[in-house]
């Protein structure tokens, strides 16, 4: 008899996720019966950017359609949103009809990611963005200014 089976026999069965209502049980039911968003006791699960069978963790990102088209749609755990024009966490360029995706990423993927967004904060977002860009050349560099309500002028 090992340890963990001397506990088990002390403290009841040992549940894998803490919840606190009966909606979050049948959402973790749901997501542990699908072979590819269900994850063992030691977080090993398929990961969404390369799905591989890895270490993942949850996280929610920005994604274009293109690069959701190539990564498919069978390890999203929800979609939390759509933006009309953002910057893609995975192809590191700003693109029309963004989705905001919770999905479980591995290192190696997360790696890609933060790399992405230490790029776009070290620019700055307006830096790069074509809304922004043409705002500069029409209005100069005084555009924001220009652009801002009457209402908040301080002289």
């Amino acid at each position: 008899m090992d340890i963990e089976d001397r506990q088990e026999e002390r403290n009841g069965p040992v549940k894998q996720f803490q919840t606190t209502n009966r909606f979050q049980e049948k959402l973790v039911e749901a997501r542990q019966a699908n072979d590819h968003t269900k994850i063992d006791k030691d977080f090993n699960g398929v990961c969404y950017g390369c799905f591989k069978n890895r270490y993942v963790r949850a996280s929610i990102f920005d994604i274009c359609q293109h690069c959701m088209s190539k990564r498919g749609h069978e390890t999203i755990l929800k979609v939390a949103g759509k933006k009309w024009s953002m910057y893609c966490f995975f192809c590191g360029t700003i693109q029309d009809n963004i989705f905001i995706l919770n999905a479980r990423l591995c290192d190696s993927c997360n790696r890609i990611v933060a790399r992405n967004n230490k790029h776009i904060r070290k620019k700055g977002l307006k830096s790069i963005h074509p809304f922004y860009k043409k705002l500069k050349h029409d209005f100069g560099k005084d555009y924001q200014i220009l652009m801002q309500n009457g209402t908040n002028v301080n002289r």
